[in-house]
């Protein structure tokens, strides 16, 4: 696809091999209640399941289409071994 583009999301001082997930958002940036605590994401919202690798961090990498620049989209992860919400993020598409 011409002017796609690869974006990267990593989280860190995660549980070791430990389940975590990432959720993102096209709609805004929450808040809504989890069992975690808050998140910063509005619905509708995706889940990606991850494992943390030895040095505690995960990394999601998504193809994004390049006919998308100044699109917002909300991130925040949660680390489920501990039931730790991770920093939320907003960010654009460049």
């Amino acid at each position: 696809m011409a002017g796609e583009k690869t974006a990267q999301i990593d989280m860190f001082n995660l549980t070791p091999y430990g389940l975590v997930g990432l959720v993102w958002s096209f709609a805004g940036g929450g808040p809504i209640n989890t069992p975690f605590g808050t998140g910063y994401v509005s619905p509708p919202y995706s889940l990606l399941r991850r494992s943390a690798d030895a040095q505690r961090t995960a990394s999601v990498t998504q193809k994004v289409s390049g006919s998308v620049p100044g699109l917002p989209i909300w991130f925040h992860g949660v680390d489920f071994t501990t039931a730790t919400l991770c920093n939320p993020m907003a960010l654009t598409v460049q």
